[in-house]
């Protein structure tokens, strides 16, 4: 499994950075090379974003989660690809507690454990959003469950609104959200 380090992308006035992250895994065989048949898929769990996998005898059950999880402030684009199986409420947790200023997220075609309403039911809770990609291909019925826009020169004249943009199956898609 490759994962990229995190890596500054611009530098603004107030000296902060912007961080680009991108988790990818090459082939990996699943049986020795003679008998390699396809892809070892890898799941993304909770555990894998806790601080401290392993709760502590005598520790606080209450835990908060902002304690309990990585906080990953500064992240503001993320690139998931490879064989990745990841369910909704790792995303849930890595998008609203983990990375939480996420502007920009992709899905590789093979990252799997979610479906098109889940992603945009979390995607609508994300104050920053502004595009998401999903490349996994996905049914006609399984977008329209979502409920997106899918026209174009939509303009928003209301301040209390944003549009974000979805790119689902190759397909763009919009969603009017409050700001």
């Amino acid at each position: 499994m490759g994962l990229a380090s995190p890596v500054p992308v611009k530098t603004r006035p107030e000296s902060s950075v912007r961080i680009q992250v991108q988790l990818s895994m090459a082939a990996v065989p699943s049986k020795p090379p003679s008998t390699y048949h396809g892809l070892h898929e890898r799941s993304v769990a909770l555990e894998d974003l806790q601080r401290r996998p392993q709760q502590q005898e005598g520790e606080d059950e209450e835990q908060s989660s902002s304690d309990r999880y990585f906080s990953l402030p500064k992240i503001e684009s993320f690139n998931i690809s490879g064989h990745w199986m990841i369910d909704s409420k790792v995303l849930e947790v890595l998008c609203l507690i983990v990375a939480p200023n996420l502007r920009e997220i992709c899905f590789g075609v093979d990252c799997a454990g979610y479906t098109v309403q889940e992603w945009v039911t979390l995607a609508r809770k994300m104050p920053r959003l502004e595009h998401s990609t999903l490349e996994r291909r996905f049914t006609d019925n399984e977008i329209k469950e979502a409920e997106l826009l899918s026209f174009h020169g939509l303009r928003v004249k209301d301040d209390s609104k944003k549009l974000v943009k979805y790119t689902i199956s190759g397909r763009q898609f919009w969603d009017l959200q409050s700001a």
